[in-house]
């Protein structure tokens, strides 16, 4: 309802027409805040990365998506697939894992600190060819 009533409902999923590029950012970002503001504290931190309106609606629609036993599995392998680029500061890839751990207990499963490190550490470790992360040196990684 605030989306509809501030105007910019219209504007979620779209991609820009030529020419409404401005009026589009304009309603991404009058979105997003209103999201944001509307959020309970835990969905802010689910959302703390969001770039537009869009995004933050897509992460939040999944986080309260019904805990089928498809929507676990999807969650699951995302959980366990989550890639390391090369050039991406390692505090960000930290908070896309704790997130998607958050996804997986919020649909019931029992995601505990310690598997959420080791998938930091494994999928951090394995794109690491120079035994750095985040500028601090490593010990060996076994990339078998």
């Amino acid at each position: 309802m605030i989306l509809i009533r501030k105007g910019v409902w219209e504007f979620l999923g779209k991609i820009p027409d030529a020419g409404q590029e401005r009026e589009w950012t304009r309603a991404q970002q009058l979105g997003l805040a209103e999201i944001h503001l509307a959020c309970e504290p835990e969905q802010k931190q689910l959302i703390s990365e969001a770039v537009d309106m869009t995004e933050a609606w897509e992460i939040l629609a999944r986080r309260h998506e019904a805990p089928s036993a498809a929507n676990i599995m999807r969650l699951e392998q995302e959980f366990v697939s989550f890639r390391m680029s090369p050039n991406e500061p390692i505090e960000k890839f930290i908070t896309k894992v704790k997130a998607k751990a958050q996804e997986l207990r919020a649909v019931g499963l029992d995601i505990t600190s310690a598997r959420t490190s080791n998938i930091i550490l494994l999928f951090a470790c394995r794109n690491s060819d120079d035994n750095q992360i985040g500028g601090v040196t490593i010990g060996r990684c076994d990339r078998r």
